[in-house]
């Protein structure tokens, strides 16, 4: 027997590899069913039906995330501004309304959550006028309408006093 036909033969006896395996099992085939039958492929007395294959297993990768999003419509002092940060921290994106607040306090409330927004690793997003969107490192904003391409927005870049 040469050397080819020998590697041949092993490798028909040989296990199938893991990849082999998980391949197998994913597409649903399985090599090892239509050797155990010992029946001929083709009978011309049964009638041909196609053969049978095993679903493939679903694997279901959190499809139905849920989204929190808070709105603070009337931030009045930093009890409100710590409960957006908390919320940050939460992994909640955060919609503060600041057109009710005193200019002052304005600048301060988005000075600290844009403090809190940045040690998250965060975006901001000014949204209207005195308007702002907070959300954590794990939500990206995408607004379609604006002229860059970075779809990751630091908040130096968009909020100025």
């Amino acid at each position: 027997m040469n050397q080819q036909a020998e590697a041949e033969e092993y490798d028909e006896h040989r296990p199938p590899g893991f990849f082999a395996r998980m391949r197998d099992r994913l597409m649903g085939h399985d090599d090892d069913e239509d050797e155990e039958d010992g029946a001929p492929e083709s009978d011309s007395s049964a009638p041909a039906r196609p053969p049978q294959r095993k679903t493939a297993p679903t694997l279901r990768l959190d499809q139905a995330r849920r989204v929190h999003i808070t709105v603070r419509r009337a931030v009045r002092g930093f009890e409100e501004a710590r409960r957006a940060a908390d919320g940050l921290k939460d992994g909640q994106q955060q919609i503060v309304n600041l057109e009710q607040t005193p200019v002052e306090m304005a600048e301060r409330v988005v000075d600290f959550l844009n403090g809190a927004t940045y040690a998250l690793d965060g975006s901001v997003e000014k949204i209207g006028e005195q308007v702002y969107l907070f959300t954590p490192a794990s939500v990206i904003i995408d607004i379609e309408d604006k002229p860059t391409g970075n779809s990751r927005v630091s908040f130096v870049d968009t909020v100025t006093p």
